[in-house]
């Protein structure tokens, strides 16, 4: 599933960048992966899929050379937060203000994975149930939270998921891109910084999953 979701993202990036570095990544991870999985890999090698993922999956209009920057694979870290990671992609607009997107490869994202509510889920905006998509979501807010906290000034347009659908039927995965989800891709981010404020000031549960030491 790894090499996949790398596969798909230099695929995104080789559309979007023109980097011949991505194109031949796309080949490399490609070759790990068995036959039925490239294909649905190349199903997005198309100038309209990448299109849809854009305009649909993203509300973005940099393929409309808009002024927008696009970087990817940017690390980031906070000492405060004594944590680290990658950002699959960013934005930076016109107007001054970024996004950052989680690309998640699969055939759908589930909503019913889990039925309970995450550990003070239960917030002021949104019960935030643990699922798939909820928890893709945590991620980029955490992301998000890192960059502020070494950049205090930045502010954000847009925390969100882009979902690329990976299926072997054309027809099926036109009309998952066709279908705007950005309503629900997109991060309520007073309600996620409610939870994670919530979780930070728990010392137990912290030391129970061993985040910190005891004592």
């Amino acid at each position: 599933r790894q090499t996949m979701g790398k596969a798909v993202e230099s695929l995104l990036r080789w559309y979007l960048t023109g980097e011949e570095s991505s194109a031949e990544e796309v080949n490399t991870y490609l070759k790990e992966l068995p036959l039925e999985l490239q294909n649905k890999v190349l199903r997005l090698n198309d100038w309209e899929v990448i299109q849809k993922i854009v305009f649909n999956k993203m509300q973005s209009n940099l393929l409309n050379f808009d002024g927008s920057t696009i970087d990817f694979s940017l690390k980031t870290f906070s000492k405060t937060l004594d944590s680290a990671g990658e950002i699959d992609m960013m934005i930076k607009h016109p107007d001054g203000l970024y996004s950052l997107y989680d690309i998640k490869s699969s055939q759908f994202l589930s909503e019913n994975e889990y039925t309970t509510l995450f550990k003070y889920g239960d917030t002021h905006g949104l019960n935030l149930v643990e699922n798939q998509r909820n928890k893709a979501k945590l991620q980029i807010m955490f992301y998000a939270l890192m960059v502020r906290l070494n950049n205090p000034n930045i502010e954000f347009k847009n925390l969100s998921i882009v979902h690329l659908p990976i299926t072997s039927s054309k027809t099926r995965l036109y009309d998952l891109l066709d279908d705007v989800t950005i309503s629900d891709d997109t991060v309520h981010a007073a309600s996620f910084i409610e939870m994670i404020t919530a979780f930070l000031k728990d010392r137990k549960t912290q030391e129970e999953k061993g985040l910190i030491k005891a004592g």
